[in-house]
């Protein structure tokens, strides 16, 4: 849900964001489009407050929403170099437990 907050000539929107669904991203755009159809936006708070996360590529889409092209949006590193003779296109697989983003 969107709405904007104080006086309307202001046009500051805000919405609250509660997870990284399958559609989040659309449904943002759509939530902002919708409260700029009559004027743009001067400003825009996205809630992400308790937001349990979800999916990465539904995270992903969402900040392109709002970071230029091109821009990095999730990077990785390891947490200790790689043996020189480690093979670093050998599949991996990793697993988690099943409490989700926080663990």
């Amino acid at each position: 849900l969107g709405v904007l907050l104080g006086d309307p000539a202001d046009r500051i929107g805000y919405v609250r964001l509660r997870g990284f669904s399958r559609s989040a991203s659309q449904e943002l755009y759509y939530v902002i489009s919708r409260m700029q159809a009559d004027a743009p936006l001067q400003g825009l708070i996205v809630d992400l407050r308790d937001n349990p996360g979800g999916l990465l590529g539904a995270a992903i889409r969402t900040a392109d929403l709002f970071l230029p092209e091109g821009a990095d949006v999730v990077t990785t590193r390891a947490r200790a170099p790689l043996p020189p003779d480690a093979d670093d296109d050998a599949p991996a697989v990793a697993a988690a437990g099943g409490r989700g983003a926080r663990g």
